[in-house]
């Protein structure tokens, strides 16, 4: 079992680095090049975690799906085109990360998938179960302020000194990034919601959190809270 897991994680790392000029084309591609088989394998606790979470089904949210749905619906003169399309890729970002890296025809494809999944095609929603917010997507791909990340690089809070190198076993570096600890880092997708779209629509919370902040005075991390279960870290990402 040892061996399949390190083969499979260091097939998937030769093959992808988030510098890559080559967008994948088709969502296999996508889904492959973010795969977390291999971190779920090693960390069982926070997997299991994990996958009771909303990250876990960020593309399988109601009102994510309704609210791109009419948006995507919306006639020029109820909002414009130009802002229609910031809307829906601010949407995009945040519940599917990955469309970051992938072509113009496989953002396109994705998004159909979406307008499908929201009218219970289980086709469209089986597809989209594949692309969530993922160890990959923050540990990676947004390890760092402004996506200043390096391939090949895990981002994490810190190194447990007997914990095994992963750059020796499986030929990716690991980096303490103080960012996965900050609000900021949340803040990169719960932030108020885009032009156009109100509250209501918007599956963002930092808008909410930022008025208790300033009426509380509550001057911790968003992980102070939503990180933190019973004395411990946790990676359900508690809503308290």
């Amino acid at each position: 079992m040892r061996s399949f897991i390190v083969c499979t994680i260091t097939l998937f790392l030769f093959s992808y680095g988030y510098a890559s000029s080559s967008a994948p084309a088709t969502e296999d591609k996508l889904a492959a090049q973010f795969d977390i088989t291999g971190c779920l394998k090693c960390h069982e606790e926070i997997a299991t975690e994990y996958e009771t979470s909303a990250h876990a089904v960020s593309t399988g949210n109601p009102r994510f799906l309704r609210a791109f749905r009419e948006i995507s619906g919306k006639e020029p003169d109820t909002i414009s085109a130009g802002n229609k399309k910031k809307v829906l890729k601010a949407c995009l970002s945040c519940h599917v990360p990955q469309i970051d890296t992938a072509s113009d025809g496989l953002t396109n494809y994705i998004s159909s998938l979406i307008i499908k999944s929201s009218l219970n095609d289980t086709s469209a929603q089986n597809e989209l179960a594949e692309l969530t917010v993922n160890c990959r997507v923050c540990h990676m791909m947004q390890g760092m302020p402004q996506g200043k990340v390096q391939p090949m690089t895990i981002y994490g809070p810190g190194c447990d000194e007997n914990e095994e190198s992963h750059q020796e076993e499986y030929g990716f570096d690991t980096v303490t990034s103080d960012y996965l600890q900050s609000s900021d880092f949340c803040i990169v997708c719960h932030d108020r919601c885009p032009p156009d779209l109100p509250e209501s629509m918007c599956s963002s919370l930092h808008a909410r959190a930022e008025r208790h902040y300033n009426v509380l005075r509550y001057r911790q991390p968003c992980q102070k809270c939503h990180m933190q279960e019973k004395g411990s870290v946790t990676h359900s990402f508690p809503v308290k």
